[in-house]
Order: structure tokens, then sequence, then C-alpha cells
């Protein structure tokens, strides 16, 4: 099957838009750090509560490991896609709900979420051509 045609457009976009989901997720947990820091400098300066503190640090854990998942799952998805482009209105479902859903960690700097959606929508629609 030298010939088979494969959703091309909506692979790139969909695995960019994953990547960059993925990157969001990354930039959670380096932020989380620093932001780490800053509490704890606020927490000694100005009394913050510690109850408040570790709320904000487990809210970005969270936002970090959502990102880190929905990014993967979208490289993966968008994998498949390519790989199994007779399915490929499962595979483009799957990559528009995630990367709407990613849109709660960020949407991989909204880039990703567009990306995401876009690549989605193509491999919906996307045919092979008859020869």
């Amino acid at each position: 099957m030298a010939n088979e045609q494969k959703p091309y457009a909506a692979f790139m976009l969909s695995f960019a838009g994953g990547v960059l989901v993925l990157a969001n997720g990354l930039a959670f947990i380096l932020a989380s750090r620093g932001i780490s820091r800053a509490l704890e400098y606020v927490m000694n300066t100005s009394g913050l509560s510690l109850v408040a503190a570790l709320a904000i640090q487990h809210i970005l854990f969270s936002l970090s490991s959502v990102g880190l998942i929905l990014g993967a799952l979208m490289i993966i998805a968008s994998l498949m896609l390519y790989y199994k482009p007779s399915s490929s209105g499962g595979w483009g479902a799957s990559i528009l709900v995630l990367s709407i859903l990613s849109i709660f960690a960020g949407g991989g700097f909204m880039l990703g979420l567009i990306l995401g959606a876009i690549g989605g929508s193509l491999a919906i629609s996307w045919r092979p051509k008859c020869a």
C-alpha cells in the first residue's frame, strides 16, 4: 500500500496542538516551582495562611497534570490518526474533545487549542480520494 492516502494536514495540526498543550503543562510545572518560593516568602513576611498557600500549590499542580495528560493523549490520538487513517472520524472526534478540554489547563497557550480543534475537525471530515 505505497499509495495509501493519509490526512497529513489534520495529523500535523493535531500533533502541533498536542505538543503545545504538553508544553503548556510543563510551563505550569516550572511556574508552580517559582510560585511556591514566592508563596513561602509571602507566608513568612505577611502571614499568608498555610491553607491558602497549599490550595494555590494544589491548583497549579492539578492544572499542570491535566495539561500533561491531555497533551500526551492528543499526541497519541494524532499518531493513531496518521497510522490508522481508516478510522479518522473517531480519532478526529477524540482530538477535538481533548483540545476543547485543554482549555482548563491553559489550552496550550490557546494556540494548541485552536490547532487541535482545526486538526480534529479536518480529521472528522477527511475522506480518501477515489482512484
